[in-house]
């Protein structure tokens, strides 16, 4: 996909590699050491726009700088391939920050699933 310097200097969208514009409640596969994992995009850095997480989560991810311009929040669909119950290290969230570098779209959510809250699409 091409983009022009001057459109990519306004435009606010974030983009799969394959092209395809990052929408929240996206359904997305996540790459980890031990597979595949399908998640729910909840929160984009570009735009800071939300759905499926509070405000005040959202907000501590932004400002925190765990989430910034280039990267989005997923929740995980099915159970966190990142849980623990070993009491020597911290609790894991059901949430993933990451950049969107092998992140795969494999179905456009609705907004039954999550919300109502407009992503700006």
């Amino acid at each position: 996909m091409k983009i022009r310097l001057w459109d990519a200097l306004w435009d606010t969208h974030m983009y799969y590699e394959d092209g395809q514009i990052v929408r929240l409640r996206d359904i997305i596969n996540i790459g980890l050491a031990d597979g595949v994992h399908r998640a729910r995009v909840v929160l984009l850095g570009e735009t800071g726009t939300f759905d499926g997480i509070d405000e005040r989560t959202a907000k501590w991810a932004i400002e925190k700088k765990h989430v910034d311009k280039n990267s989005i929040m997923a929740v995980w669909i099915d159970e966190n391939p990142l849980a623990h119950s070993d009491p020597r290290y911290a609790p894991v969230a059901n949430t993933i920050s990451t950049d969107l570098c092998g992140i795969v779209l494999i179905a456009r959510g609705t907004a039954s699933q999550q919300g109502n809250q407009d992503d700006g699409e």
